[in-house]
This record gives structure tokens, sequence and C-alpha cells, in this order.
């Protein structure tokens, strides 16, 4: 009998140490850029919905990868970031987007749903070389659209529609495929193509 009442709190310990050890295993630098994220924006508040960041709970062990709403991992690092949700009671985010978007190295698409998100579109943007998707669409959104986003070499999907973008349409130079600019102020020429 005082074997088992030993082994009991010895294993209740080794439980404990091996959560504690597998509890967040995020990569580190993509847990800093999604609190700098999350402090750049805000839940717009609403008695229909569930705020979206209620999720990003920081405190706990929990790993960001299975607990935070809009973030997909692969090998512990941040692959898709959809920000806000597309129900049609939530009424989105508000705020400014984060140059930390760009600490998300492997980040494949990057999805802002409506809201009133506003500020200009982070140049930063331009480094995240796995990016095949962008999607701000419905916002605030103001200023110029960073060239250097068109030359992103994966980028296969680019949609700014109805935001407060204006200036000239940059170049394609990339793989892109699809182009959605409708509801923005931009002026010059809309390619007739897209690169094949």
């Amino acid at each position: 009998m005082a074997k088992n009442s030993f082994l009991s709190p010895l294993y209740l310990i080794l439980i404990l140490l091996t959560y504690s050890v597998s509890g967040n295993r995020i990569n580190p630098s993509d847990l800093a850029a999604l609190r700098q994220i999350q402090d750049s924006l805000t839940d717009i508040p609403s008695v229909a919905a569930a705020p979206f960041f209620s999720t990003w709970d920081f405190s706990v062990a929990a790993d960001p990868c299975y607990s935070f709403a809009g973030v997909t991992c692969s090998s512990s690092r941040v692959t898709i970031l959809a920000l806000g949700t597309d129900l049609s009671d939530s009424p989105g985010l508000a705020g400014t987007l984060s140059p930390a978007i760009a600490d998300l190295t492997e980040l494949t698409q990057l999805i802002l749903f409506s809201g009133i998100v506003t500020g200009p579109i982070p140049p930063a943007l331009a480094s995240l070389r796995n990016l095949k998707v962008i999607s701000l669409t419905n916002n605030r959104l103001t200023g110029r659209i960073p060239p250097q986003i068109f030359s992103l070499p994966n980028l296969h999907t680019l949609d700014l529609s109805r935001n407060q973008l204006s200036g000239d349409i940059p170049p394609v130079t990339n793989q892109l495929k699809v182009l959605v600019l409708a509801s923005i102020r931009l002026s010059g020429q809309i390619p007739r193509t897209l690169p094949a």
C-alpha cells in the first residue's frame, strides 16, 4: 500500500512536467508577433457575437497553435492568420495592422475580415516570401499598396477590395492569378492579364 501512495504523487509530477514542457510549443518569435498583432487590434463590441480575441489568452500555458482563433500552424510555426470572423453578426476588428505580421516568417495566408481597421498596409509584408494569399477586404485601410507585395514569388491571390487605398497600381511581376481591387481609389492601368 505504501508503494502505491508513493507512485501516485510521482506519477502526478511526471504528468505536470510533461504538460509544462509541451504546453507552449509555438515558435517564440511567432508568439511575440501574435502579442504585438493583438496589441494593435481590438474587438468592436457586439451583443450578438463573442469577441474574436477571447481565445487569445497569453497567460495560460496552452499552445496558440491549437487554442487561438484564426491561427493555424505547421511544425510550430504560424502558417495561416485569419483575423476577425466572417460571421454576419460580427462587427469585426478595429485598429491598425501591425508590422509584426512580417515576423511570422512562415505565413502562407493573411486574411483580415470586414471591420474598421485603418492605416496603411505594412510594407514589411513584402518580406513574407511564402505568402500565397493576402485578403484584407472591407476595412478602412489607407495609403498606397506597397509595390513590393507585387513581387512576392508565391503570391497567388491579392484581394484589397473595399478599402480607402489610393495611388497607382504597381506592376505585377509575380505568380499572381487573382487580383481584386474593387471599390478603392487607385489610378493607372489595370493589367489585362496576370503573369502565367
